[in-house]
């Protein structure tokens, strides 16, 4: 089971080097790639590393829809049977991460996440997807834009009974808000009032209104 993780970014081509680093140290399989996707007007597009970044043009104004564009191309797509995301500020920790997740997606189809040592099973600031969900849901609600997408997942998985947390592998969620990381105009905009605002209203209305449809859906899609 090949894995392509995507990684939204803007503004930190340093983490984005120290993700990728952590995650060469600890994969195991030449097929298990990694994407960083940096809008075209980021002045530090060009810092990123080469052979792993894609600009997005237009800019996609958001995390999310930074991810929605990227799978919809075939160079993307190619023959990746799971996708990832993280963000530029996750860090693997756990030797041979791409082999368990690989072994627990070709058994079931579902959503995998790891302990990020901050939220660990509560919330999944990182997961995988089989392909299978990716081409029916994409990577997230298409009208959420960086906050609730986890909350989406997991409440989704957990309807559905696909959703499955990994406690022995460790993507180390370096937040501020867990106290490892220093605050920055990045996390300023996407903590904003008015990012809450908006991500909550739509995971809210699509939590009452279409729930239990999706649910139905991804069930059948896991068989």
């Amino acid at each position: 089971m090949s894995i392509l993780v995507l990684c939204p970014s803007r503004g930190r081509p340093q983490n984005a080097f120290e993700a990728m680093d952590s995650f060469n140290l600890t994969k195991s399989r030449s097929d298990t790639k990694i994407l960083f996707l940096v809008d075209s007007d980021d002045p530090t597009r060009h810092q990123y590393p080469y052979s792993s970044t894609l600009i997005l043009d237009p800019p996609p104004g958001c995390m999310n829809n930074a991810m929605t564009i990227a799978v919809k191309r075939d160079s993307v797509l190619s023959d990746f049977s799971v996708f990832g995301f993280i963000g530029d500020d996750h860090r693997f920790r756990t030797p041979r991460w791409d082999e368990a997740i690989s072994a627990a997606l070709a058994s079931e189809k579902g959503i995998v996440y790891c302990d990020d040592l901050y939220q660990r099973e509560s919330l999944p600031t990182m997961w995988f997807l089989s392909r299978e969900i990716v081409n029916v849901f994409g990577m997230g609600h298409p009208e959420l834009r960086h906050l609730w997408i986890d909350n989406y997942w997991l409440t989704l998985g957990e309807a559905a009974d696909c959703i499955y947390y990994m406690p022995d592998l460790v993507i180390e969620h370096m937040h501020p808000y867990a106290g490892k990381g220093e605050m920055d105009a990045g996390y300023e905009r996407a903590n904003s009032g008015q990012m809450i605002d908006h991500d909550r209203g739509v995971f809210e209305r699509w939590q009452a209104n279409s729930l239990a449809a999706d649910a139905e859906t991804l069930r059948r899609i896991v068989g």
